[in-house]
């Protein structure tokens, strides 16, 4: 058995990424991880243990590791996580569950009308442009349309539920349809929930992004990517096709 440490400081999308270790594990070994810092992305996990932590295991601190993790040739953050860890432990361990998990009203009833959206990621300079938001309210007034995310991101026009806590937001994106917002903490909740159809608009160049490749190592396979001009580019759709 191990213990993992996840830094109680690091940001959502940061800590989320290594939420699908213990199950990974488990299903690999069948024995349970230590969840050395009780952090808040494994409190519903039924794959941890926070108790009686033994003293003779070995610890990996997640952050500090997730520095020396291959930057490209993987298909999802856990079979990114598993090139790494399967060189140092000698093992040959298979990613079986391929994407984030908070194991968090999983089998919620989606209300087939809702779509929130998300303006503002910390890594992103440019939040959700305004044409875009008017495209949206156009295309998508039927809808149910809220706004999630912190007090101080770009408003909308569109209804808001800004400020939640951590996991009264994944409730909501958890029920939702779509979820349509930029790179952020938001999406990295977002892609806990396969169900949830994720609409990504990228405010920096298309031209050469491709999910999961180098320097877009964030970027799910699963998702679906859009520009800011009103032309295909590459991997990406038009944001007039959002």
């Amino acid at each position: 058995m191990i213990g993992i440490q996840v830094d109680n400081f690091l940001g959502i999308g940061d800590a989320i990424q290594f939420s699908h270790i213990p199950e990974n594990l488990y299903l690999n070994t069948g024995e349970k991880t230590y969840d050395v810092s009780n952090s808040w992305v494994f409190d519903h996990n039924p794959y941890v243990i926070r108790n009686h932590i033994p003293s003779d295991i070995p610890i990996f601190n997640m952050w500090n590791t997730s520095h020396n993790f291959p930057k490209y040739g993987f298909n999802s953050h856990a079979e990114r996580f598993f090139l790494y860890f399967n060189n140092i432990m000698s093992t040959s361990y298979k990613p079986l569950l391929r994407h984030p998990r908070l194991y968090y009203n999983e089998n919620g009833i989606i209300n087939t009308k809702r779509i929130l959206i998300h303006t503002t990621g910390k890594s992103e300079i440019i939040p959700m442009q305004d044409f875009v938001i008017d495209h949206i309210q156009k295309v998508y007034n039927d809808f149910e349309i809220i706004q999630i995310g912190g007090r101080e991101d770009k408003q909308s026009p569109f209804k808001k539920m800004l400020g939640l806590n951590l996991w009264d937001t994944a409730k909501l994106i958890s029920e939702s349809m779509i979820f349509i917002g930029v790179n952020s903490g938001m999406m990295n909740i977002a892609n806990c929930y396969p169900r949830v159809i994720k609409k990504i608009l990228l405010p920096n160049n298309a031209s050469t992004f491709l999910p999961m490749s180098k320097n877009n190592e964030w970027f799910d396979h699963g998702n679906m990517y859009f520009n800011n001009t009103k032309q295909d580019i590459g991997a990406t759709f038009s944001y007039t096709k959002l």
